[in-house]
């Protein structure tokens, strides 16, 4: 019968709009209405009917390709019983995450569908139909470039990295995944909830709303415990080791939960990953830069070689260890701060001399050609283009003011 109300509501709404996607803007309220008006068992049923619509009618090659109205329709129709409300039980949360499309990534409606599997599997172990199922999604995002669906991707990397099938090989924390798989049920749980409490920030500690619920969830997992696999996973490898994005972000979480804790119980493990030595270092900086803030708020002076190992290595890459230096060694650290402020006057000053030289050239041309001027210019912007492999819009073309120098 829903889907009997939504064909009525579509097939009036295409009559009344014609084959113009912008006439869409304006009807939006009207969708809201319908999908509010829907009786609350009835909006999943109906959300998972307009996904699969929708990723045909999105499909290339389709034949119903050509019509956008239609397609446009069901992507608002998704957005509305999403912004309506919905409590799906774990069954249905799986299905909405493997059949949730989206041709972009944009929008509202790229989230939800992990927030409400998050939701379902509260206080609940993940399931292995709920790993095939975020892998499906994470498959239908991947063509996607918008930071939101990155955000989203790398939220569903996360859930994998629970998954026992799904072991990472040769990083940092395989061992750390192998162990948790093998402990009993119970236990292997609560070290999935601590790590399941995380976040997209860049910073190096926790914030508030983190730190709270933090304590909660290492409590239920104990210390001792907690103490006794890091003493075992954090460890100093005699070669390079490689650590990967994902790996990252459940290393990171070590760090923050071990800031919970007394310093003289788990700095003396953290330190350690000052002289790990990794293959690729930039995954890794969110881990230095974690641990660089926890020794700086630690006010410790006792791990004065790991301090320097970090600051020696890592100073241009985060800013969290850029301040753990300006700390311990103020000296140092306002030479390399003249330093740099030098570099970038030179190289400012070398990029205004080519500049203007540049649009000197262009006025050349245009008076060899005689081109207009914003024609060599347009000329300047798609060559520059094609060499960067950016779009023409995004490359910078010098102008006569920010050049300095050159005719009109």
């Amino acid at each position: 019968m829903y889907i009997n109300s939504w064909n009525i509501f579509l097939s009036t709404l295409l009559q009344e709009i014609g084959n113009k996607p912008t006439g869409l803007g304006e009807k939006k309220k009207r969708f809201q209405e319908f999908a509010e008006g829907l009786g609350v068992c009835n909006r999943v049923p109906l959300l998972l009917y307009a996904y699969d619509e929708y990723r045909r009618l999105s499909a290339v090659g389709d034949s119903f390709s050509s019509r956008p109205v239609e397609v446009s329709c069901y992507s608002i129709l998704i957005s509305s019983i999403l912004e309506a409300g919905i409590k799906p039980d774990q069954a249905q949360a799986v299905e909405i995450l493997s059949r949730s499309h989206h041709n972009c990534g944009h929008g509202s409606d790229v989230e939800p569908p992990v927030r409400l599997a998050e939701q379902a599997f509260k206080n609940q172990p993940y399931s292995t139909a709920l790993y095939d199922a975020t892998a499906a999604y994470k498959e239908t995002l991947r063509p996607t470039r918008s930071s939101t669906a990155q955000n989203v991707k790398r939220k569903l990397s996360w859930i994998l990295w629970h998954d026992p099938r799904n072991v990472e090989r040769n990083c940092y924390t395989s061992r750390m995944q192998s162990d948790i798989h093998n402990m009993a049920s119970e236990t292997a749980f609560r070290w999935q909830w601590l790590l399941r409490h995380s976040t997209t920030g860049l910073s190096g500690a926790g914030g508030k709303s983190w730190l709270k619920e933090g304590r909660k969830r290492l409590a239920l997992l104990g210390e001792s415990e907690f103490l006794a696999r890091l003493d075992e996973w954090i460890t100093v490898p005699d070669q390079r080791v490689k650590i990967t994005p994902t790996g990252s972000c459940f290393l990171r979480l070590l760090v923050w939960y071990g800031s919970l804790l007394h310093e003289d119980r788990s700095l003396p493990i953290l330190v350690r990953l000052a002289n790990v030595r990794w293959l690729h270092p930039e995954p890794a900086t969110k881990v230095i830069s974690a641990l660089a803030w926890l020794l700086r708020t630690s006010g410790t002076e006792g791990f004065r070689p790991e301090i320097e190992a970090i600051c020696r290595a890592w100073s241009t890459e985060s800013i969290e260890v850029e301040r753990l230096k300006t700390i311990h060694f103020p000296i140092q650290s306002q030479m390399d701060q003249s330093a740099d402020q030098e570099v970038a006057r030179r190289t400012n000053d070398l990029l205004e001399e080519q500049a203007g030289q540049a649009f000197s050239m262009l006025n050349t041309i245009a008076a060899q050609t005689g081109a207009h001027v914003d024609t060599v210019l347009e000329y300047w912007r798609i060559r520059q283009a094609v060499t960067q492999r950016e779009t023409p819009e995004d490359v910078p073309v010098p102008t006569q003011e920010s050049a300095g120098s050159g005719e009109n």
